[in-house]
């Protein structure tokens, strides 16, 4: 089972294990995941380390209360922040390991054949094949123009399969927006923890594909929010997120038909309008299972970037019983769609 609240990390993650022909359920918090393992039988988990509400140390430390065999399956940490004594650290708080992100294929496959099961493994492949359709030179064009991607970097980090990156700087440019609303936001309601794990989880995505300089701007932000240096935060985010906007419009020309990469339905734009009101009302009174029920059936919908980028807020806001995050998200987005 894979865990990670990023949906980037976690598709990436996923697709690696697929390479391996390995069989991977995936939770996108950790009580998801201890809800899944109570009904589940599975041979290896993989743990995002920081996650909101509950992070992979408490969920593992959850897991392992469970008793039987929940003791000693095999839990592996995915973390951002491989310093000095995590391993240690994760050890002492009953993982087995952990591998670091962005994940290295070669590590990955140590990890498969030392944790599973003998008779699970079939074998070790040395060259992975590509689960999609390689790029051609267009989009090799494209991604030479982008002097913030390292293609050789991006294409390291699976392998050299080409289908594989090209999907992921695809998927990357579908849920930058959102991410960038979900940071703003945390930071402009004062949400520094939030934040925090918001940009931590950007920075992997960043070097996932090999946009190494902005990576390395989200590190200095991480650690600055980690150290609570919330005016360091505020000055350094506008030009980060300037140049988060200026490469998701880099990438523009790698969406199918030059659009947004989205699989969503249409949604109904007046049925949108209700429902934030709704939601709106709710926020104002205060109740989080209200607010969260009157947008949970929007959110697989597509009402455009902008809107779905701050439906996602206003529902990360109501999980985090922020209010007033949630009440700016949906007020924002409601004058949006009156403009259109």
């Amino acid at each position: 089972m894979l865990v990670d609240d990023n949906d980037f990390n976690l598709k990436v993650a996923h697709e690696l294990l697929m390479l391996f022909g390995a069989d991977a359920q995936t939770a996108t918090s950790g009580r998801k995941a201890i809800q899944l393992i109570r009904e589940n039988d599975y041979d290896l988990i993989f743990m995002d380390h920081m996650m909101p509400e509950m992070d992979g140390v408490e969920a593992t430390g959850e897991i392992r209360k469970l008793g039987g065999r929940r003791q000693s399956i095999p839990v592996i940490a995915l973390t951002a922040n491989a310093v000095y004594g995590a391993k240690e650290m994760f050890l002492a708080n009953g993982f087995n390991g952990y591998l670091s992100k962005p994940i290295d294929i070669q590590e990955l496959s140590g990890v498969l054949t030392e944790w599973l099961p003998p008779d699970k493994i079939t074998r070790k492949p040395d060259a992975p094949q590509a689960l999609s359709a390689g790029a051609g030179s267009d989009v090799w064009g494209v991604v030479d123009r982008i002097k913030e991607i390292n293609a050789e970097i991006g294409l390291a980090r699976v392998s050299g399969v080409e289908g594989m990156f090209v999907d992921n700087l695809r998927l990357f440019y579908s849920r930058l927006l959102p991410e960038c609303e979900r940071m703003a936001a945390s930071l402009s309601a004062g949400d520094i923890g939030g934040f925090s794990i918001s940009v931590h989880a950007m920075k992997s995505a960043l070097a996932t594909i090999g946009a190494m300089g902005l990576s390395e701007a989200a590190l200095k932000l991480e650690t600055a929010s980690k150290n609570t240096d919330a005016e360091y935060c505020l000055e350094q985010f506008p030009g980060f997120h300037a140049n988060l906007l200026s490469l998701h419009t880099a990438l523009s020309d790698l969406a199918p038909e030059g659009g947004a990469a989205s699989d969503k339905a249409p949604g109904d734009t007046d049925d949108l309008q209700r429902q934030v009101q709704i939601a709106l009302a709710a926020s104002d009174d205060y109740d989080n299972d209200a607010g969260m029920d009157a947008i949970r059936d929007l959110l697989p919908l597509d009402f455009g970037e902008q809107s779905n980028a701050l439906l996602e807020t206003a529902s990360d806001a109501f999980q985090a019983y922020d209010y007033k995050a949630a009440r700016d998200a949906l007020t924002k987005l409601l004058q949006s769609e009156k403009k259109e």
